[in-house]
């Protein structure tokens, strides 16, 4: 069995350590004959997990991972990744042969043929309108584009995309470009099945009816009444089958 390790206590981290979770469990379950030592470790450089929630959520999602086997390894950050394991700043190693990368986000490289203004995190210094100075044919949105107090994510992305949208249409008809303001609408994360943190404006919410709010935003976040569908059955099926663990 795997001795899995994942790297970052934010959303991602705790998500893909909770799914982890239940697929070691299917495995298990599966073929009987693997009950070989495994673990599964969580590592993250902060004192709790989920450092961008309140710190209520990000305790009890300590609390459920622990309650599944999961161990957090806190306070601490991976400073090597060698082939069997990773070697922690504090100095611990831990053995492993699957890791899991889920710390930090970065900007992606975008080439251009001359040096464009960039920041700390190498996103591209954008005007208020989110095109590039000194050219505004050219849009930097996503987490390419450096626009102070917005965040890194999916849902400022969209929002971007947007307000370029609408702004190139300003642009064709003539009229002057908006200035993009952003929005947050709040932030979830599941912990596999049933379980789910939320925030949304200033309310808290944790454990099932946050897991349906959680399933019912991204379903309505899915493009194509047909791509809706599918998904709908295959959560239904996960409900009464199985999880798939692609055999």
């Amino acid at each position: 069995m795997p001795h899995v390790v994942v790297v970052g206590g934010g959303p991602t981290g705790v998500e893909v350590a909770a799914e982890a979770h239940e697929y070691l469990e299917e495995l298990i379950k599966t073929f009987r004959i693997l009950k070989a030592p495994h673990a599964l470790r969580l590592v993250h450089g902060g004192s709790r997990l989920l450092p961008n929630f309140s710190a209520e959520l990000g305790i009890e999602a300590a609390q459920v991972l622990r309650g599944r086997g999961v161990e957090i390894v806190a306070n601490d950050a991976v400073v090597d990744v060698k082939e069997s394991e990773v070697v922690l700043k504090s100095g611990k190693r831990l053995p492993t042969n699957v890791v899991i990368w889920a710390a930090g986000v970065v900007a992606h490289p975008v080439p251009f043929s001359s040096p464009v203004e960039t920041d700390a995190k190498g996103r591209i210094v954008v005007t208020e309108s989110l095109y590039l100075k000194n050219n505004p044919c050219v849009f930097i949105i996503g987490d390419a584009a450096a626009v102070v107090g917005v965040p890194m994510t999916a849902q400022a992305a969209v929002a971007m995309g947007r307000a370029v949208g609408d702004n190139i249409a300003r642009d064709i008809e003539g009229e002057p470009m908006k200035i993009f303001a952003y929005r947050h609408r709040g932030d979830m994360f599941s912990l596999g099945q049933w379980f789910a943190g939320a925030e949304i404006g200033g309310w808290r919410f944790f454990g099932h009816f946050a897991w349906w709010l959680w399933r019912t935003v991204y379903l309505s976040k899915v493009i194509g009444f047909r791509n809706k569908v599918k998904v709908m059955v295959d959560w239904t099926l996960n409900i009464f089958l199985p999880r798939d663990i692609g055999i």
